[in-house]
């Protein structure tokens, strides 16, 4: 059961959102490509918002539907 709200998301549902592994993920916030996380109060949990996330990938990108490999080549820079 999710124990945070439904416009929040792990990595690992942030990842298969945007169609990439959890390790590329959490790679792209490390260099910047991606927002940091929030986290949360009381667990410590990193939790990303959906919306943020999908608009920064749409801004770097400049699709409104980005592909895997459009995502990666623009995370790797």
């Amino acid at each position: 059961m999710r124990q945070y709200a439904p416009d929040l998301c792990s990595a690992h549902e942030m990842a298969y959102l945007i169609s990439m592994k959890p390790s590329e993920f959490k790679e792209a916030v490390r260099t910047g490509f991606l927002p940091a996380p929030i986290q949360q109060p009381f667990t410590g949990k990193e939790l990303w918002d959906r919306q943020t996330v999908l608009d920064m990938v749409r801004s770097q990108t400049g699709k409104k539907s980005p592909t895997q490999q459009t995502i990666l080549d623009a995370a790797r820079g």
